[in-house]
């Protein structure tokens, strides 16, 4: 049975936040690319993030995204929000 859309519970969590990289654990980073994620035509979420990311807003937990990339700075990595639909 999944249990994938479901809360993870609704206790209080052991692990209230959790911290996510960036680059091929969100979204798909390809090193040939010279310029910032949001200037690249296509955009590509890893498979089944967001699941992932459902499931952990469902359960109340705060999550945050890290990154050490070098081409984008904060704004353009904020910018990224086109993101395709699974």
């Amino acid at each position: 049975m999944s249990n994938i859309g479901k809360p993870m519970r609704k206790t209080p969590s052991r692990y209230p936040i959790v911290l996510f990289d960036w680059g091929d654990t969100v979204l798909r980073d390809d090193p040939s690319m010279t310029m910032p994620m949001v200037e690249w035509e296509t955009v590509e979420v890893v498979d089944g993030i967001a699941d992932v990311l459902a499931c952990l807003h469902a359960s109340e937990r705060h999550i945050v995204l890290a990154t050490s990339a070098e081409i984008s700075d904060e704004e353009q990595i904020r910018g990224v929000r086109r993101i395709p639909s699974e």
